[in-house]
């Protein structure tokens, strides 16, 4: 019987970088101007993006058992820039396969980033679903729509996809203009008390860098 029950599923291996905090933050911040530069604007270091850098290194260099972060705040202040330094720093330590994520054995590490629009044209048509990636990146989450029809028959794509990844432990990132208390009305109660368990929520209180 002993040798039964020892066969049973195997706890998955939380999403860490083994490295201490504060580097991990420097990295970060590193790839997070890349990205303001790319668009050929200026880094401006307040203290909004500041402790949200540092938010997002704690929880990317912190075994937990959640397994999904929502970076939440109103238009322009830094959410998708934030997705796109956090794709690019874990996306280098894979490449020079750095010894901080070597106990990732099983993680890809290549990871998509997709509006959220896109993502329910995708997986509606059959291009793409989006389930069994160690970690996608969903962008501007919320502004889906909820339910789509199709050939007589009524879907809820993200809705479905975030509970196909809840139920599979894999790393989901989303960004979002939405507030805390949209989610329930637009998600239902099932699908928002799966991300209450599975997210960390990072806000993003700062005023538009887009004015700037």
């Amino acid at each position: 019987m002993k040798h039964l029950l020892n066969h049973g599923e195997l706890r998955k291996d939380a999403f860490s970088i083994n490295l201490p905090i504060p580097e991990i933050a420097q990295l970060l911040q590193h790839f997070y101007i890349q990205q303001v530069n790319y668009r050929n604007r200026e880094y401006i270091a307040d203290p909004f993006v500041t402790s949200q850098i540092l938010q997002v290194a704690e929880i990317l260099g912190t075994p937990s058992h959640r397994f999904a972060i929502i970076l939440m705040g109103q238009y322009g202040n830094g959410k998708t820039t934030m997705l796109r330094a956090i794709r690019s720093l874990i996306h280098s330590l894979f490449e020079i396969n750095h010894p901080s994520i070597r106990h990732l054995k099983d993680f890809r590490g290549s990871i998509s980033i997709v509006a959220a629009k896109d993502m329910v044209k995708h997986i509606i048509s059959g291009e793409h679903t989006y389930r069994l990636e160690d970690m996608v990146m969903i962008d501007d989450w919320g502004s889906e729509p909820q339910e789509i029809v199709h050939y007589g028959m009524i879907y809820t794509p993200i809705i479905d996809l975030i509970e196909y990844r809840y139920d599979r432990m894999k790393y989901t990132i989303l960004s979002t203009n939405m507030k805390l208390e949209d989610i329930r009305p637009k998600y239902k109660h099932r699908c928002a008390d799966r991300l209450e368990e599975m997210a960390h929520l990072v806000e993003f209180t700062g005023d538009s860098y887009r004015n700037v």
